[in-house]
């Protein structure tokens, strides 16, 4: 019969090949119905492709090689893997195994633990299970790809092979660690620094410290070199810090900073305080986030870049069980009730992590409804494939975020978030716009654009005539719409749709402009007239549909001309006819009222 050791092993095994399961599954959903639009993916697809195709680290996302970007080798290990399956779906497979696999140095470290016991193994499953559930983990994982997520099962196999006296293999992986990204470098210095406070003999953290310094300075020259600006470009995040100390301390001591932290270490119960050695492993990259221009607010906990954090907070969990098991056993014989209590205890306060996946995690909570997530029933993998079928391999496209992860198989592929902008990334410098034979995208990412504008001053001013530029370069390309669908559009050189028209000599009636909603065959039109820009605004079209009773059933936001022309950049009041094919929602049998509303946006 197995013994409890092993049982604890198929039980975690289930555990994290459950998780890698979901993961997969819930991934995979997101990419069918176009929801990975933050551009990384399609990056990273594009990098990938060109690396097995001949040209390491190439893109033309941004203007100049993925190393100017980030100094990132490890995309070198997985090129082989894609190269066997080259399809932006293997970048998310692997990635989930990553996550998912990262507990299994820690159990070892348990199983041959000498105070490992039935206690042990139980609170090894609750690690296990804190890191499957963790809401924070799953943000990680589910805002696109990155390479830092890897650095999860690395730190942990690193871990084991210092704990274990593994010397040839924890270098082995504090170098795996160097390869993915220049910061990564400075929790490779923290290990060090670890080892040395832990007075381990000098070749444990010298050279390492050493090589951390130098791999630093080194890859953030090379990416400045590599840059097209001609500088590493996330000093930017930094450049306020010229400000002075007092300032300095202000930014980072904040009740913010306290409730990100407070919130991560509440996800595994609070019992890596008990052993917070391991945090010396997350200093650096919390202190980097913490000294940036944001700040270590709550949204440090929806990106990627908490996951060194996470992880430490996960080897600090096991690191404090032993000290857990040792302290139930000091309190004599009353400790097997004791036991059973503090078990209970801990089975209820998994209802803190619990409360917090259901109300954070992205498995549980519907996004922003202001991103017309509203509209994903009808945005059906169909459509999407309709679209991105009349696209030759060959072709030179200019793609909205939502379809940018789908065309990394390209030589050229431009995204429209710079287009639109028409600046480089955090740079006044002007984004060079290559000759594209098509482009697709949908306006509800220039909406977006128009919307967040104010949180980034290098984007600000761009985004303002973001319209008249994109205009513009489709003229330049000789590109005319082929094919619309909802907010969506497709222009090629062959296009000859006119779904769009803008006639002078209105007469301004209205504070925000007049509008009606009319069949046009079968389609449904918008006629709108805009506001003087003067005193006018920027306007946004909000479609609903009401049951009898009143109640919306379903809303979705659309720019008129498909964000191709903005009220504002008018100098006399003009008006604009857009005609829209609604993809509508599969509704319950009753009657609709459909109604039509014109607002600023905000």
């Amino acid at each position: 019969m197995p013994n409890k050791a092993t049982w604890t092993w198929w039980i975690a095994g289930a555990f994290m090949a459950a998780f890698a399961a979901l993961l997969i599954g819930l991934a995979f959903f997101k990419f069918r119905y176009g929801l990975y639009n933050a551009l990384d993916l399609g990056i990273f697809n594009q990098v990938f492709w060109q690396t097995t195709h001949g040209n390491p680290f190439g893109m033309t996302i941004h203007p100049h090689s993925y190393l100017g970007d980030h100094f990132d080798l490890f995309i070198l290990l997985l090129a082989p893997i894609y190269a066997a399956i080259p399809r932006p779906e293997t970048l998310l497979v692997l990635q989930a195994l990553a996550v998912a696999s990262a507990p299994i140095p820690l159990l070892l470290l348990a199983k041959f633990s000498s105070t490992s016991s039935k206690m042990t193994m139980a609170l090894s499953l609750l690690g296990v299970a804190l890191w499957v559930m963790n809401p924070y983990l799953h943000n990680a994982f589910f805002f696109e790809f990155h390479t830092l997520l890897f650095a999860a099962p690395l730190l942990t196999w690193s871990w084991w092979a210092y704990r274990t006296d593994r010397f040839f293999l924890y270098n082995l992986f504090l170098f795996l660690l160097l390869t993915l990204r220049e910061d990564v470098s400075l929790a490779v210095g923290a290990f060090a620094l670890l080892a040395m406070l832990e007075r381990r003999n000098w070749r444990w953290w010298a050279p390492q410290m050493l090589a951390s310094v130098v791999w630093f300075l080194g890859a953030t020259a090379i990416s400045s070199r590599l840059n097209t600006s001609g500088a590493y470009k996330f000093f930017t995040f930094y450049s306020w810090m010229r400000e002075g100390g007092t300032r300095i301390v202000e930014h980072v001591f904040t009740q913010a900073t306290l409730r990100t932290l407070g919130l991560a270490i509440s996800s595994f119960l609070a019992l890596p305080m008990i052993v917070p050695r391991a945090l010396i492993l997350a200093i650096p990259s919390i202190a980097a986030i913490a000294l940036s221009n944001g700040g270590l607010d709550t949204s440090f906990l929806t990106t990627h870049y908490q996951i060194i954090f996470l992880t430490t907070l996960l080897i600090a969990f096991f690191d404090a069980i032993p000290c857990v098991v040792e302290g139930l056993k000091r309190i004599g014989i009353i400790h097997v009730a004791l036991r059973r209590v503090a078990v209970g205890i801990l089975a209820l306060l998994v209802i803190v992590p619990g409360i917090q996946s259901s109300v954070i995690s992205p498995f549980f909570v519907q996004a922003n409804a202001g991103t017309n997530t509203e509209r994903l029933p009808q945005r059906s993998p169909e459509v999407r494939r309709e679209f991105l079928g009349a696209l030759k391999d060959t072709d030179r496209v200019l793609a909205g975020s939502g379809f940018l992860a789908n065309l990394g198989d390209r030589e050229t592929l431009m995204a429209l978030h710079y287009a639109y902008i028409g600046k480089k990334q955090f740079s006044t410098q002007d984004f060079p716009l290559p000759p594209i034979d098509a482009a697709l995208f949908d306006s509800d990412e220039i909406l977006r654009l128009v919307v967040i504008k104010e949180r980034f001053d290098w984007a600000r001013w761009g985004i303002h005539d973001g319209s008249r530029r994109l205009r513009a370069y489709l003229d330049r390309e000789d590109l005319a719409p082929e094919k619309t669908f909802d907010d969506a559009i497709l222009f090629t050189k062959t296009g000859n749709l006119t779904p769009f028209v803008v006639q002078g000599d209105a007469t301004e009636e209205t504070q925000l402009g007049v509008f009606e909603l009319q069949a046009c065959e079968t389609r449904l039109c918008l006629k709108l007239q805009t506001r003087h820009p003067t005193g006018g605004e920027d306007v946004l079209v909000r479609f609903t549909l009401a049951s009898e009773d009143g109640e919306r059933a379903w809303q979705s936001f659309y720019l008129p001309a498909y964000g191709l022309f903005m009220p504002h950049e008018f100098e006399t009041p003009q008006s604009i006819t857009t005609e829209w094919t609604l993809a509508l929602p599969n509704l319950l049998a009753g009657a609709y009222e459909a109604r039509a509303t014109l607002e600023t946006i905000e």
